[in-house]
């Protein structure tokens, strides 16, 4: 599996979201593909699950991560594993924090997308003292 990695640091979330499967096309160059995410920490707010939608030559994504307390950098990374996109949303445990749950809401917009069946992959994956990775969401999506 290869993969590319994006880092947001100071604790906001980011996530990066790569698809592929035209009519059984079975790659697309993360390079070419412009890639937008906005976070924001969501105290008081609801935790929401995560979704995907597509549009022309778009998939957007939004949810949340939590984070176990504070001290923690997050960054994405998305790579293919044979015909499927996944994108992993990795929380790395950088020093001690505030000892509370932090939630993190993301948005991700990816654009320039060729137009076809996409499936995909989002992973939320935490690299501390217990590691751990769980496919949050997995499904297929049209793209126009």
């Amino acid at each position: 599996m290869s993969y590319r990695a994006i880092r947001y640091m100071s604790g906001c979330a980011a996530v990066i979201l790569m698809a592929a499967c035209v009519d059984r096309v079975t790659s697309v160059d993360p390079e070419s593909v412009d890639v937008e995410f906005v976070t924001e920490i969501a105290f008081g707010s609801p935790v929401s699950d995560v979704t995907m939608s597509a549009g022309v030559g778009l998939v957007e994504v939004t949810g949340t991560l939590t984070t176990p307390q504070g001290g923690y950098e997050l960054r994405a990374e998305f790579g293919q594993s044979g015909r499927t996109y996944e994108v992993t949303v990795v929380a790395t445990e950088v020093s001690g924090g505030i000892t509370i749950p932090i939630p993190y809401r993301y948005q991700v917009t990816l654009r320039g997308l060729l137009a076809g069946t996409y499936e995909m992959r989002v992973v939320h994956a935490f690299e501390s003292a217990t590691q751990s990775r769980t496919v949050v969401l997995q499904r297929t999506l049209e793209v126009q």
